[in-house]
């Protein structure tokens, strides 16, 4: 599947405290056809959550309030199906904590600092495995 056709209007939430790294996403990504919505903190990403649908989020796991974690939690208890269209962002992980959330919860991840060409590998691939809303 080529990435321009695979994010050609999807909806996508950027959610992360580093102002840098929601850029950095939202400009990339836009570039090849996604609309964006970025939040820089959990509980504003809840709030879009709660009424609007997207086909994939990518999410710090540590910030301050309503973690990346506990936003997965929280989503995965009233909308299971969006349990597989969140990709991870983050530095910690090293952690045993890290490693058995990512786990358990079978989400992808990647590590920052991320390549560009990293990013867009991992949203390709995780496309690839997630059915279309609806389906």
């Amino acid at each position: 599947m080529a990435l321009g056709r695979c994010l050609q209007g999807k909806s996508v939430m950027v959610i992360d405290d580093e102002a840098s790294v929601t850029r950095l996403i939202y400009d990339t990504l836009q570039w090849h056809g996604a609309n964006i919505k970025v939040a820089n903190s959990g509980s504003e990403a809840y709030e879009h959550l709660r009424s609007e649908r997207y086909d994939l989020i990518i999410c710090g796991r540590l910030f301050p309030g309503l973690t990346g974690h506990s936003l997965y939690r929280l989503l995965e208890s009233w909308m299971p199906a969006m349990n597989h269209r969140f990709l991870f962002i983050t530095s910690d992980v090293l952690s045993a904590r890290t490693w058995q959330f990512f786990s358990q919860a079978g989400v992808q991840f990647l590590r920052k600092p991320f390549r560009i060409q990293d990013l867009l590998e991992a949203v390709e691939r995780l496309f690839s495995r997630i059915q279309p809303q609806g389906s």
